[in-house]
């Protein structure tokens, strides 16, 4: 359940600890599409932390078409550049 992870994320008091929970996350959930993705982005704060999680989360996404959604969710054009460039070159 996305919320039930979204809670366990948002009890973390770092957020280098919400990025490295929200890999293991991504990473041991089955099937996560971009609207979920982007839910768990929207719980780090830092920019290049979303960025790095959006671009590890990626990998794991069951509709990488609709991945906007969950770059989107990034407030800085640049960064949202860095996830697109990041995308494209796989």
């Amino acid at each position: 359940d996305v919320a039930a992870m979204e809670q366990r994320m948002k009890s973390q008091s770092f957020d280098s600890d919400r990025l490295a929970l929200a890999k293991v996350i991504v990473a041991s959930a089955a099937t996560l599409n971009s609207a979920q993705i982007a839910r768990l982005a929207q719980t780090i704060d830092f920019s290049n932390s979303r960025v790095e999680f959006l671009k590890y989360a990626y990998h794991y996404c069951i509709d990488p078409v609709n991945y906007t959604v969950a770059v989107n969710t990034l407030n800085f054009s640049s960064d949202k550049r860095k996830v697109l460039d990041y995308i494209a070159a796989q």
